[in-house]
């Protein structure tokens, strides 16, 4: 199966034929991604469309397959609640997915479409749940060795029904005066079933126009709902041969979308139905470009690194800058050449080009086939300086100190946003020492500027070894600005605010320790303030008096501007009880209480997000309507909630030692704003443990961790203590009668980790250790097969899914574990690089062959591959 030609220039697609491609007996006809996305621009002269010609186009042609209707700016409107909707992932037999999988939702409806990965779901494997936004929802499932799977559409639930319009009270046949009549009954709604199939692996490979392979091309896939792209997770990338390996898919429709060289936007993108045998081939408009790698006096520079700086591509006038991203293309070799491979026909590059000796240097203006790259790296050297202001020196923190650097790129033309594209600026700012300090390194004069409090700073070049003396001016206090606040709510509700209070987030060092709040008040529902522009405050739900407040932060707006947020209130009422033990007695003081607000209502909850000029801005934390923190019983075992808002469910928790308690869910209303309520405790028991070696031998100074697990609740986990020297430890205030405890070791060497059942008040329980196996291998960097010291990554046991292990690597680049289960292993990505090899990144826990792993996508700050030592 072949995929489209490479070309980002949309028009061009409008001569070419559909493809007729032929891969061993299978024939597939498949039309060019361009050409989609000029049939669909086509008709979009001739119906409504948010879509405009002038609007630059896109990197790939196939994405004018899926336009997107633009941003609504203005407030949005509360959806109506709707009941959430629950399934199951089963295997192909029938069975629950034992293990974890990925849940996205999507949204199809009112001429949009969105994303949603957890937001409005929850999984509990292998069941789920989420909250419908639309009427057509989709539900895409992917699971480790399975396709991914698409069910849908599915609607929501109906909305539980009320009494009918005009209804009296007492009027039911079995209502009581001065009742409502009771509600039909609720049809309960079918489980959404999704059953994964294993499917079959697809190969895709990448390759230039001329059939070269492309290596370390990023592809991704994507399943077609209702004619746009599912993404889906992973990322595969091509082997040096341009082949990518796709373990599991399915016999339907899926878009591939192809990147090289981490640009922002696809190459190009394929749609294709897939068979069985039938693999998918991509070409691509692109070829090397070879360069030289110079010091000052024209030497040549072995073992540089050449990285793509930024990349301008002149058919969209999209630019991708990479400040952070370590993108490496090549390195030199001892003569100082190099080759840039795959380079895109319509892209202008920037190249920075480092030393192994912390030279660098850049080249701007790089075209395919362009004359040869001629780089001249500079030495490091660096800026010192210290800023002294009166006689005590400054504290540590946030610096006046920035440096402004700027790069001339050779690229023509301005961007979307109307910057200028002929140089790469960027500000760092730079912390002090406690003695005012700072330092930052610089290749040449010409690229940096140093600011002091606003002050441009001369620097000698070649810059002296002493630190720079700088007298900053004194501080100055920053500029006052208006807050506005509008509190929304009922109208009764908000007719009862007079005042709240706000609480200082960003306390002065001087006051760290110290509650320092501010009352403003309010009038008509309108209140304002003045406060430093860099102040944050926080709005708690005991704000105003006698209400409940929705959680709201107050933070500075963008620029340091005016701000102006909306305040949520609701009427609200108040819990108390008591929390005795099996035998009646109060538990005593610090017994954890916890509230907990209901999912649906939460969901309904969305806050309004910024407006236009002279509308309201919420600058609000993203889950105002989390958990109150958790309160704690008397002496007495006694608690008070002491503001609910009525109307809203509420489910109070008890946790105490290694159990959790759930009392009845309680709705405050007006008839009810007080409720009182008892939580009587279960009885608990202890459970005798003894840890030893394969022979036998005890185990002392090993933490024993206690999970309760509740299919309904999820999963709780409490670490207790160590074992002593003859490997025992008791494990008290354990719920007698509970089946779901489960006692667990996870050593840091030589054994694998145990998970053993746990009966409270049982009989002693014996837990042999069993010797670990070993993960073994090395990190490199892909392009130049350097070694990558200080990576941290984890090792997740596909077997164990409890059993995972953190690794580092040592200057050689190489790790070794010994306390993994044996079977497959999952490595996580860092946080700072990606892996590429092998794809995807699961290997097998004691086999003797050490496993190497590719690295790219490397980050700074981050670790940063070795260079090799020569004579």
């Amino acid at each position: 199966m072949g995929g489209t030609t490479g070309s980002r220039f949309l028009w061009t697609a409008l001569l070419v034929p559909p493809m007729l491609v032929l891969a061993g007996t299978a024939a597939i006809t498949l039309w060019p991604a361009p050409v989609v996305g000029v049939l669909d621009q086509a008709a979009a002269l001739w119906t409504r469309s948010w879509w405009s010609p002038s609007q630059p186009g896109p990197r790939a042609p196939g994405d004018g397959r899926h336009p997107f209707p633009p941003m609504n700016r203005g407030f949005m409107a509360t959806p109506t609640p709707t009941p959430p909707r629950r399934g199951v992932v089963r295997k192909p037999d029938g069975s629950p997915l034992e293990g974890n999988f990925r849940l996205t939702t999507l949204h199809v409806g009112g001429g949009g479409f969105g994303y949603s990965a957890g937001a409005d779901a929850s999984v509990a494997a292998p069941r789920f749940s989420f909250q419908p936004q639309s009427e057509r929802c989709w539900v895409v499932i992917e699971a480790d060795g399975y396709a991914a799977a698409a069910v849908g559409p599915i609607g929501p639930r109906a909305a539980k029904a009320e009494a009918p319009p005009g209804a009296k009270a007492g009027s039911g046949p079995d209502s009581k005066p001065g009742e409502a009549p009771p509600p039909p009954p609720e049809e309960e709604e079918p489980e959404i079933s999704v059953v994964l199939e294993e499917g079959f692996p697809h190969r895709v490979r990448v390759v230039r126009a001329d059939g070269a392979p492309i290596a370390r091309a990023e592809v991704h896939a994507s399943l077609t709902v209702e004619n746009r792209p599912a993404g889906l997770e992973p990322r595969y990338y091509t082997d040096d041969d341009g082949w990518a390996l796709i373990p599991h898919v399915r016999e339907v429709e899926y878009e591939f979308e192809v990147k090289v060289h981490d640009f922002a936007l696809p190459d190009d993108t394929v749609f294709a139905t897939l068979r069985p045998g039938v693999d998918t081939t991509i070409r691509l408009d692109r070829g090397p470009l070879s360069g030289l790698a110079l010091d000052e006096e024209g030497r040549p520079v072995a073992d540089a690194l050449v990285l793509i700086a930024a990349e301008f591509d002149a058919s969209t006038e999209r630019t991708d800058i990479h400040p952070l991203e370590r993108v490496i293309a090549a390195t030199s070799d001892a003569e100082g050449r190099f080759v840039i491979p795959d380079l895109h026909k319509d892209s202008v590059y920037l190249l920075r080009v480092e030393g192994p000796d912390g030279s660098a240097g850049y080249a701007p203006g790089v075209r395919l086939n362009g004359r040869e790259v001629r780089a001249t790296l500079r030495p490091r050297r660096v800026v010192r300086g210290i800023v002294k202001r009166g006689p005590e020196p400054p504290q540590p923190g946030p610096s006046i100190v920035r440096v402004r650097s700027s790069i001339p790129t050779g690229f023509e033309g301005y961007g979307r946003r109307g910057g200028a594209l002929t140089e790469y600026a960027w500000d760092q700012g730079l912390m002090l020492d406690a003695e005012g300090r700072f330092e930052y390194p610089v290749w040449e004069s010409s690229e940096s500027r140093l600011e002091v409090a606003g002050r441009i700073v001369p620097v000698p070049w070649p810059p002296p070894a002493a630190p720079i003396p700088i007298e900053a001016p004194p501080a100055t206090e920053g500029r006052e600005r208006q807050v506005e606040i509008r509190i929304v709510g009922d109208d009764a509700v908000r007719s009862r605010v007079d005042s709240l209070t706000l609480q200082l987030v960003n306390r002065p060092p001087e006051r760290a320790n110290l509650k320092i709040e501010r009352l403003v008040e309010i009038q008509g529902g309108r209140g304002s303030f003045r406060a430093l522009g860099g102040d944050s405050f926080q709005i708690e739900a005991d704000a105003i008096p006698g209400l409940w407040t929705a959680p709201t932060r107050i933070d500075p707006a963008p620029g340091g501007g005016d701000r102006s947020v909306e305040v949520r209130v609701f009427a609200a009422g108040s819990i108390v009880g008591q929390v005795v033990d099996a035998d009646g007695r109060p538990v005593g003081e610090g017994t954890t209480v916890l509230a907990e607000f209901d999912p649906a209502w939460v969901a309904t909850m969305h806050q309004p997000g910024p407006t236009g000029p002279g509308g309201f801005a919420s600058f609000v934390r993203s889950s105002p309507y989390a958990p109150p923190e958790p309160t704690a019983t008397d002496a007495s075992g006694r608690f008070t909630i002491a503001a609910w808002p009525l109307d809203v469910p509420c489910r109070v928790t008890v946790e105490r030692g290694r159990f959790r308690t759930h009392a009845e869910t309680v709705r405050l209303d007006d008839g009810t704003p007080r409720y009182e309520m008892e939580i009587s405790l279960p009885k608990t028991a202890s459970a005798q443990v003894r840890l030893v070696d394969p022979e036998g031998r005890p185990i002392p100074g090993e933490t024993a961790f206690v999970r309760l697990d509740r299919p309904a609740e999820g999963t709780r986990t409490w670490p207790y203590g160590e074992t002593d020297a003859d490997g025992r430890i008791r494990i008290d205030d354990l719920a007698l009668g509970e089946p779901g405890y489960t006692l667990r070791f996870a050593f840091e060497a030589d054994y694998g980790p145990i998970n053993a059942p746990l009966t409270p008040g049982g009989p002693a329980l014996e837990v042999r250790a069993e010797r670990g196996r070993t993960l073994e291998g090395r990190v490199v960097e892909a392009v130049s097969g350097w070694p990558i010291p200080g990576v941290r990554f984890s090792a997740q046991s596909l077997v164990d899914l409890d059993a995972n292990a953190e690794l580092v690597t040592d200057d050689d680049g190489r790790f070794r574990c010994t306390t993994l289960p044996r079977g497959d292993v999952r490595l996580a990505n860092p946080g700072n690089m990606t892996w590429i090899a092998p794809q995807p990144s699961i290997v097998r826990a004691g086999d003797l062959t050490p496993v190497l792993l590719e690295a790219s996508k490397l980050r700074f700050p981050g670790p940063q591959p070795k260079p090799p030592a020569r004579p």
